[in-house]
């Protein structure tokens, strides 16, 4: 009787055990696909989401060039780091699009400390003037710049650069 009863009970406690595994492989199971399924929404949600960044020349500034580094979402213009070269310096803009239609912009202006066929790196170029204002996208002030000197290319920005790209939309 008395091995009987082991009996009964290690044959309880090993399907009992038994049970609890298949159970903990389930919910390893279940939280697996379920971790499964929400990485797959995320990468779905990221594929769908395009960045792009584009460069463009803008001509018609000054006769050294200017390249504008353009960054697009989904379509849209999100930023744009502009280089103007210049004979005697250089002027870097940056513009930053906002969703309400506003454009933080940011420039600074830069001399050579010598001529340019010897400026050789940053550390050749003075800051002469740093300014930001904010502007609408057809570049009319929204805030004054906070310096003197403030050079106005936005229209020809705005002439070379599309504000959106028709093919990633």
């Amino acid at each position: 009787m008395k091995v009987f009863l082991v009996s009964v009970c290690f044959l309880s406690f090993n399907a009992c055990v038994q049970k609890n595994n298949v159970n903990e492989k389930n919910g390893l199971k279940q939280r697996s696909s379920m971790k499964t399924k929400d990485h797959l929404q995320t990468t779905q949600a990221n594929i769908r989401s395009t960045d792009t960044t584009v460069s463009f020349s803008i001509d018609g500034l000054s006769s050294e060039g200017s390249e504008a580094s353009v960054h697009y979402v989904n379509g849209r213009i999100s930023t744009a780091k502009w280089s103007i070269f210049g004979e005697t310096g250089q002027l870097f803009i940056e513009y930053k699009f906002l969703t309400d239609g506003t454009v933080k912009a940011s420039e600074k202006k830069y001399e050579y400390k010598t001529d340019l066929t010897s400026v050789s790196s940053d550390s050749d170029m003075e800051l002469i003037s740093s300014f930001c204002c904010t502007l609408d996208t057809n570049g009319i002030l929204r805030s004054k710049p906070n310096a003197r000197g403030f050079v106005d290319v936005f229209a020809a920005f705005k002439k070379a650069v599309p504000f959106e790209l028709k093919h990633l939309r």
